[in-house]
């Protein structure tokens, strides 16, 4: 494992440098350019919130807040979106470059890292302004904000290690990608996103929580943006296990097959 930390502060240029050009190519054709990083989670915002609140009449008993369900909807499917979006990506992602991986030697490590760290910045450019629309409204939770560190670093050390994991199985078997898709469709409606986890019958509450590890992680944003609250810290427990499991398990099978890969690409 210190072999592969090495690699990826001896690569760090070159992690920062396809990070940037992934950004600067995202939009390199289109009248708007970069605007668009803005733009794009922007309009996703006001659809859930003013979309929902205004238009559809969407309301949460218990909030005197006319942005109620949007807010909510928002502190579950941006974090959500994130992780799916680092997830998926890194699945595919020695796949997805399999040129480069056949001409070149290199740590095949940094490619998963360069995904993250792309997808790390349109997350946080959609959650500042996501955090401005709650400035703007006077509801932003500046007690318990801080709270967003611990939950997004466990959020980026498990969908990171199970891309990798899934990633490096994907080269050798290309059902897997496929097959997270499918599984993330019921992995979603099986986290209390779009619903509140209240209509979860109470007998299998507990067990959704204990098997979930977004379960967890989805209601602490939840908590500090609805309640101002900081999560429950015990229920972190599950999501911080499977995420050092994943890490374990990832790099292991790395390990084992990453000098395959160029051969099976």
């Amino acid at each position: 494992m210190l072999n592969s930390l090495r690699a990826l502060f001896t690569y760090r240029a070159f992690i920062l440098g396809n990070i940037k050009r992934e950004l600067k190519n995202q939009y390199q054709n289109s009248l708007l350019g970069r605007l668009w990083l803005i733009l794009s989670p922007l309009a996703m915002i006001l659809v859930y919130t003013l979309i929902f609140s205004n238009v559809m009449q969407a309301r949460m008993g218990g909030y005197n807040n006319h942005f109620a369900y949007g807010m909510y909807l928002c502190a579950g499917i941006l974090p959500w979106g994130y992780f799916t979006a680092v997830l998926q990506r890194t699945t595919d992602v020695f796949v997805q470059n399999a040129n480069m991986i056949k001409k070149s030697y290199f740590p095949r490590i940094v490619l998963p890292f360069t995904i993250l760290g792309m997808e790390t910045v349109n997350f946080l450019i959609t959650m500042g302004l996501f955090f401005a629309f709650l400035i703007l409204n006077g509801i932003m939770p500046w007690r318990t904000v801080a709270w967003f560190i611990p939950i997004l670093i466990i959020q980026q050390a498990l969908a990171l290690s199970l891309g990798i994991f899934l990633g490096v199985l994907n080269a050798f078997f290309r059902d897997i990608g496929k097959l997270l898709s499918v599984a993330l469709q019921f992995w979603f409606w099986f986290t209390p996103i779009v619903y509140l986890k209240d209509i979860i019958p109470e007998q299998f509450r507990e067990i959704a929580l204990t098997i979930n590890p977004m379960f967890a992680l989805i209601d602490g944003y939840q908590r500090i943006i609805m309640r101002n609250e900081a999560p429950i810290g015990s229920n972190f427990l599950l999501p911080l296990g499977c995420a050092i499991v994943m890490i374990i398990l990832a790099y292991f099978i790395y390990k084992k097959l990453a000098n395959e890969l160029a051969d099976v690409l």
